[in-house]
C-alpha cells in the first residue's frame, strides 16, 4: 500500500468527532445562545417584579397627575404681608387699584397698586416682567392672583414680581377666593360658639363712606366713625412710657388727633406719613374738649393715596424764580416749580430738566431716597414743584431733590 492510500479514511469506518479548531465556532454559538436566553429570563423577570411593586393607580397608563387636582395655594392677605414675611414668597389675591409706568427713559419699576377686603399694596416689577404678563391691557381694575417675593428697602415693605408668569389675571367668578381649611375651621367654632351681641352704641360698625376731619364733632362721642385726611404729623410714643402714638389729620383748617397703642401700631402694614393721605376708623373720644379718634384695630388704618400731589412737605409759596438761583446759592436749600422736561437715566436716579418762564435747570432725584411713588408720579411735561439743595456738576446748577416726598405733582 502506497503512502497516499494509507491516509485516506476507511469508508465503512464510523464518523470521527473532529478536535481541532473546526470544533469551536460550534461551542461558541452555544454559549451565545445561552446568554441570550439568560437575557431574556432576567428581562422579564425584572418587569415581572416591578408590576408587582407598582401601586394601583400608578401612572404607567397616563401622565402622573393628569387625574388630580391641582393642589390648592394658600392665600395671604395684604394686611397680614409684615417683617417675619421678608425673604420668603406669597401669594396675594386682589383688585387693581392703579397701574403706575415708569416715565420714559427712567430706570424704574413699574408699580401694581391692588387691594383686598384687608388692605392695600403696591407690587414692583421691570419692563421685562411687564413684557410677560399676559393680556396686560385689561390690567386696570381687573382681579389678580399673584406669586410675589417680600422683601424690604428704606425700611418700606416691597412685594415683587420676578416673572410675569407669575401673575395671573382672575376671570370675574373667581374674584371670591373659596375659604381655606383654616377658614372653615374657624367658621364651625363660631357656630358652635356664637359670640355675644355687639354693643352697636359704641358705633362697632362704621356707617359707609367717610367723614371729613371737619366733621368729627364732641357730640360723637362713643360712635364709631371712619375719617380721611392729610398727616400733618406722627408722634411715637417716649421709650419707657405708656403713650399712644398720636397722629395728626389734617383737612383744609380743620384737624383731628388720632391715637393708638403699640399693638394696634404693629398690625399697620403702611404706616401714616407725613403728606400721606389715610383712613382711619375709630371711636370717637373728647379730651379737653376737643374730639379726638381712639383706633382699635391696625387693620382700621388704611392709606389711600401715598403720592404727592398736595403732600405739604413742599411750601410751594416759598419757591423761588430759577433765573434767581446762582453759584452764591450753593449748598442752600431751595424751592422751585415749573414744568418736567425728557428724563435722563442717572445709575441710581434721574434727572429732569426743569422750566419756568425764567429759565431752566436740572432736578436730580435719587432712587435711594426719593419713595418710589413720588418717582412713579413724574413724568415728561408735568407741572411740579420740588424742594433741594442747589448743587452744581460740570458746571451748571442744579437742585437735587431732598429726601423723602420733595416733589409733588401740581394741580
Amino acid at each position: 500500500m502506497t503512502e497516499y492510500q494509507q491516509a485516506q479514511p476507511d469508508p465503512q469506518s464510523p464518523p470521527q468527532k473532529a478536535d481541532g479548531p473546526k470544533a469551536r465556532p460550534r461551542q461558541g454559538a452555544a454559549s451565545i445562545y445561552g446568554v441570550a436566553i439568560l437575557l431574556v429570563l432576567l428581562v422579564f423577570l425584572t418587569l415581572v417584579l416591578n408590576r408587582m411593586a407598582k401601586p394601583s393607580g400608578s401612572c404607567a397608563d397616563k401622565p402622573c397627575g393628569a387625574d388630580k387636582a391641582p393642589a390648592e395655594v394658600a392665600v395671604v392677605k395684604l394686611a397680614e404681608i409684615d417683617d417675619s414675611r421678608i425673604g420668603s414668597s406669597v401669594t396675594v389675591v386682589g383688585k387693581v387699584m392703579d397701574l403706575f409706568p415708569p416715565p420714559a427713559g427712567s430706570k424704574r419699576p413699574y408699580g401694581l397698586k391692588i387691594a383686598d377686603d384687608s388692605g392695600e399694596k403696591t407690587i414692583n416689577f421691570w419692563q421685562t416682567e411687564y413684557d410677560q404678563i399676559q393680556d396686560k391691557d385689561v390690567l386696570a381694575g381687573a382681579n389678580i392672583r399673584a406669586r410675589v417675593s417680600v422683601s424690604s428697602y428704606q425700611d418700606k415693605l416691597q412685594l415683587k414680581l420676578l416673572a410675569g408668569q407669575d401673575l395671573e389675571i382672575l376671570p370675574p367668578s373667581a374674584a371670591v377666593e373659596a375659604p381655606t381649611p383654616a377658614q372653615k375651621a374657624a367658621a364651625a367654632y363660631e357656630q358652635k360658639t356664637p359670640a355675644p351681641a355687639r354693643d352697636f352704641s359704641r358705633g362697632r360698625s362704621a356707617p359707609a363712606g367717610s367723614l371729613s376731619v371737619g366733621a368729627v364733632t364732641a357730640a360723637q362721642k362713643g360712635q364709631t366713625v371712619r375719617v380721611r385726611g392729610r398727616v400733618e404729623s406722627v408722634r411715637a410714643p417716649k421709650e419707657g412710657t405708656k403713650q399712644p402714638y398720636a397722629v395728626l389729620l389734617k383737612d383744609g383748617e380743620a384737624t383731628l388727633r388720632v391715637t393708638y397703642w403699640s399693638n394696634v401700631n404693629e398690625v399697620i402694614t403702611v404706616k401714616p406719613a407725613p403728606g400721606a393721605l389715610f383712613e382711619v376708623e375709630g371711636v370717637v373720644e373728647v379730651y379737653k374738649e376737643k374730639p379726638q379718634l381712639q383706633v382699635k384695630s391696625g387693620y382700621k388704618v388704611k392709606l389711600v393715596d401715598d403720592t404727592p400731589a398736595s403732600a405739604p412737605a413742599v411750601d410751594v409759596s416759598q419757591a423761588v424764580a430759577i433765573s434767581s438761583i446762582t453759584a452764591a446759592d450753593k449748598g442752600q436749600a431751595r424751592v422751585v416749580k415749573g414744568t418736567l422736561g425728557a428724563p435722563r437715566a442717572l445709575r441710581g436716579g434721574v434727572v429732569y430738566a426743569l422750566t419756568d418762564e425764567s429759565g431752566t435747570i436740572d432736578l436730580v432725584l435719587w432712587e435711594s431716597i426719593i419713595p418710589i411713588d413720588v418717582l412713579n408720579a413724574l413724568g415728561e411735561g408735568a407741572k411740579i414743584a420740588a424742594a433741594g439743595e442747589v448743587g452744581e456738576y460740570d458746571g451748571k446748577l442744579q437742585i437735587k431733590a431732598a429726601k423723602g416726598y420733595s416733589a409733588m405733582v401740581l394741580p
